[in-house]
């Protein structure tokens, strides 16, 4: 990978990855995935960001989907 020259005071969207996570527990994550070592460096670091924010709204369960079931009011 080429190194990138610091560039102070941009804003320059240089990648953007979206993970979709659906009711019945699967996923799907578009970006540029083909390049294994760089996407995998973003998404640590994403987990990283997650994982160090402290908020005190954050202290509930992590429930997995289908442990869970959704339905509408009657």
């Amino acid at each position: 990978m080429p190194k990138v020259e610091d560039r102070k005071g941009t804003d320059r969207i240089v990648s953007r990855f979206v993970i979709t996570c659906y009711e019945n527990g699967a996923m799907q994550i578009e970006g540029p995935i083909d390049n294994y070592e760089y996407a995998n460096a973003v998404l640590d670091n994403a987990k990283d960001a997650i994982r160090n924010r402290r908020s005190p709204k954050n202290t509930g369960l992590i429930i997995p989907s289908h442990d869970v079931t959704i339905t509408e009011k009657l």
